[in-house]
């Protein structure tokens, strides 16, 4: 029977091992969503406009982090000298109002700006007098065909297998608005890929990102088209940026933006669950309550009090009052440092010096000290008197 179970558990953990072997071997399927990563070799990401950067400009583009804000890039950007293109790739452009205000700004001092997304903001788009439109939703086999202007102005075409993602798009211009070009259109003839001259500088729009995409520009017929598009741009770049932005909708909370990213996510469930465990593991108690212990009483205080009250009840109050009188003296060298040997005119100066009482209290407590020690007759009157100026001199400090 023994054996038998053996075997059995060597049968299953052989099953397993081929059924693990058999996921790892099996083939990667293609990532057809719109990343527009530059790090991303999949159909849309834009690895290969990345790379082409390089080659089309004397320097490698530096890169803009998606949580880069854009209200902050005059800031960065104006400590460098000369002239500086921004290349921009992504789904949907949402930038605030303060940030399109600053990228204007930086536009008209003498900058170059390219921005290809889907879909914009609307702040954007009445700053600039146009629209966005396109049926990208819809999806369909035939071929769509883009035209760009080249450098000899006479318009290029390419055709590509659009499977329904956004080549169709384009702008509408609700005013035709001063310094306005037509760089490029749609199969209909929209323009899709337009420029605005602001102050010294340009900004470049495109409205079919996919263009700038991995599967586009891996066409035969459309090795040129990043070269060409880019062949706007003025002379004399001292500075290329790139960034594949990720830019949240108003409606969208900071924590929507976070979740939407699979690292952040992952780690943000594993904090949770890691914190969910610590509490399972922390409610069970792993030892038992610790009882109170009171502090111990001061047993010299109660045995004196206790003294006390027996000379107050045998009437001995001739002989309690010195000893009220030697603790007080006790009191007097341990707290204020001072010799009670000779309780003079001088004692008492610096007695109310260090203790912090009058010269009338301090003078008329020490008078009183004396008739103690020179044997005056006490009786119960006369020792609550002297009770209450100990008191008041030694708790009753200013």
């Amino acid at each position: 029977m023994k054996q038998t179970n053996k075997y059995s558990f060597y049968f299953i953990l052989f099953i397993l091992l081929i059924g693990l072997s058999s996921c790892l071997q099996q083939k990667k399927t293609t990532n057809w969503s719109l990343s527009f990563s530059k790090d991303s070799k999949e159909p849309y990401g834009t690895y290969l406009a990345y790379e082409g950067l390089k080659n089309i400009f004397a320097q490698a583009p530096e890169v803009l982090r998606p949580s880069y804000r854009l209200s902050n890039l005059g800031f960065k950007l104006r400590k460098q000298e000369g002239v500086s293109f921004i290349c921009m790739v992504g789904n949907a452009f949402y930038p605030d109002n303060k940030e399109v205000d600053s990228l204007f700004a930086f536009a008209t001092e003498g900058h170059q700006i390219l921005i290809a997304a889907n879909d914009f903001s609307n702040y954007f788009m009445e700053r600039l007098g146009i629209t966005a439109t396109g049926d990208y939703h819809k999806k369909t086999d035939s071929i769509i065909r883009i035209f760009l202007t080249g450098t000899e102005r006479e318009p290029h075409a390419y055709t590509n297998d659009d499977k329904g993602m956004y080549l169709r798009n384009c702008f509408q211009d609700r005013q035709a608005p001063p310094g306005y070009y037509i760089l490029g259109t749609n199969e209909k003839g929209h323009p899709n890929f337009i420029v605005y001259r602001m102050g010294k500088g340009h900004l470049l729009l495109h409205a079919s990102p996919v263009a700038f995409s991995n599967y586009f520009l891996l066409q035969p017929e459309h090795k040129h088209y990043l070269e060409t598009a880019l062949s706007f741009v003025p002379e004399g770049i001292n500075h290329v940026y790139w960034s594949d932005f990720i830019y949240k909708r108003s409606s969208q909370s900071d924590w929507s933006i976070l979740w939407a990213q699979p690292a952040t996510r992952i780690a943000l469930l594993l904090t949770l669950l890691g914190l969910l465990v610590y509490l399972l593991f922390e409610m069970k108690r792993k030892q038992r309550m610790i009882p109170v212990i009171p502090p111990a009483e001061n047993a010299s205080v109660a045995f004196v009090e206790t003294i006390g009250r027996l000379y107050y009840n045998k009437k001995d109050h001739a002989n309690l009052a010195e000893k009220m009188v030697q603790h007080f003296l006790d009191y007097v060298r341990n707290q204020c440092y001072l010799n009670t040997s000779n309780l003079d005119k001088e004692f008492v100066r610096q007695l109310s010096a260090r203790s912090g009482q009058t010269i009338e209290v301090t003078d008329s407590l020490i008078y009183t000290i004396k008739e103690v020690q020179n044997g005056v007759s006490v009786d119960d009157q006369y020792l609550y008197s002297l009770y209450s100026q100990i008191q008041q001199f030694t708790h009753g400090r200013k």
